[in-house]
């Protein structure tokens, strides 16, 4: 069983980029593919960190932010989305944040 193999492995779990649909299988304890199996069967001790990537607008939205929320509540940390160009051509806030950001919160979360 991969999933199984793969989340005992796990010393550290990234989500990035995640994108709306997959922040809400998470949030609603979905498993019904590779990776939300996987992120079901991870200890609970497990550092987990999310990089929310999305358009401004479902960033916005009150489902999508219920669902950070969820996981948050869950012992999920959640990176803030950065500003700027986005993948549909917009300008806003959602963009996934430099590498450079991402490795300091891993570095931060594995250190605790």
């Amino acid at each position: 069983m991969d999933h199984i193999e793969l989340a005992d492995f796990a010393q550290a779990v990234i989500v990035a980029p995640a994108s709306a649909d997959l922040v809400a299988r998470i949030a609603l304890g979905m498993g019904d593919d590779l990776v939300t199996t996987t992120l079901l069967a991870v200890a609970p001790n497990v550092p987990r960190l999310l990089c929310p990537a999305m358009n401004t607008n479902m960033l916005a939205n009150p489902a999508v932010a219920r669902n950070l929320r969820t996981l948050a509540e869950d012992g999920w940390q959640i990176l803030d989305s950065e500003s700027g160009h986005l993948a549909c051509g917009v300008e806003g806030r959602g963009r996934l944040p430099e590498v450079e950001v991402i490795v300091a919160a891993v570095s931060n979360l594995i250190s605790k």
